[in-house]
């Protein structure tokens, strides 16, 4: 799957068309929002971030942490864009790194962000946390946090009200070929005509040309690409969504206090909508209404 980095110049437009009418809280750090804010800001990143890991205090003690004072997070080596990738200046940004940086913050920790492979000897060698991990997927961790929808979706212009399977009925959906996707189409029942295409990018391509109706595809990476495009977004999930979290130690109940906790501020206090608008075009979270329905 092909998905371009954005630019400076694209991140700064995204950022303030995703947002729209989303006001970022009184607390929120510039830091955490990367890139897209480099451009309202006078400071550095560099600058931002150590100016604000110099003011943060712990908001509970935590014995338990690889560092003092620091939440040291696992994102796996095959992460890749739009949750973590490093940018034109070096730097690694992302929906997980945005997010972990404010779930750190929350805290009152700094964070420091490691490549890792397998979740279990991570989390029992070098890291608090793991990004991005579903339930059961561990056999020594508990999941918390679900920041991460995941789920099949159809992408489309104007798209408003989820369609019904009879909507969708004749409709030309691009996607990429041999890909996951297309696999999970086959298990519904949607008579739709398939397009497909060497990598995602292309199919939205052809959706922004006109010459297909919808693109099926991972709804973070359609999420992040849509953005790129005018009047394009998620249209519908071809199944019932579900959601990744943060792996902490199922043993680490000091650790899994202290997340949850932040967690729910994040949540209410809009900064997790404002991180997700800023990457998938929008804060809402998938559900069940997001799903096609049968026919009536």
């Amino acid at each position: 799957m092909k998905i371009a980095a954005r630019s400076l110049a694209a991140l700064t437009v995204a950022l303030a068309a995703a947002l729209g009418g989303c006001a970022l809280p009184a607390a929120a750090d510039p830091a955490s929002l990367a890139g897209a804010l480099r451009g309202s800001v006078t400071t550095s990143v560099e600058q931002a971030r150590a100016e604000r890991a110099a003011s943060l205090v712990p908001a509970q003690e935590i014995p338990t942490l690889k560092t003092a004072g620091r939440l040291t997070v696992g994102v796996r080596a095959d992460a890749g864009c739009p949750a973590a990738f490093t940018g034109a200046d070096g730097e690694l940004e992302g929906y997980y790194v945005d997010f972990a940086s404010a779930l750190a913050e929350e805290m009152g920790l700094r964070v420091t962000f490691v490549s890792v492979s397998g979740v279990d000897a991570a989390l029992s060698d070098s890291v608090d946390a793991v990004l991005g991990v579903r339930s059961g997927e561990s056999a020594v961790a508990t999941i918390v946090a679900p920041f991460e929808d995941e789920g099949v979706g159809l992408f489309g212009k104007g798209a408003s009200d989820v369609p019904d399977a009879a909507a969708l009925a004749g409709a030309t959906v691009g996607a990429q070929d041999s890909s996951s996707s297309l696999r999970a189409l086959g298990a519904t029942d949607l008579a739709v005509r398939t397009r497909t295409y060497a990598n995602v990018n292309a199919a939205f391509d052809a959706l922004d040309a006109g010459e297909v109706d919808y693109v099926l595809c991972d709804v973070n990476s359609g999420g992040y690409l849509s953005t790129f495009y005018d009047d394009v977004s998620l249209a519908g999930t071809i199944a019932a969504p579900s959601r990744q979290g943060v792996a902490l130690l199922s043993s680490d109940q000091a650790l899994e206090s202290a997340v949850d906790e932040a967690y729910a501020r994040l949540e209410s206090n809009g900064r997790l909508a404002c991180i997700r608008a800023r990457w998938f075009g929008t804060g809402e979270r998938l559900g069940e209404g997001s799903v096609v329905r049968a026919a009536q």
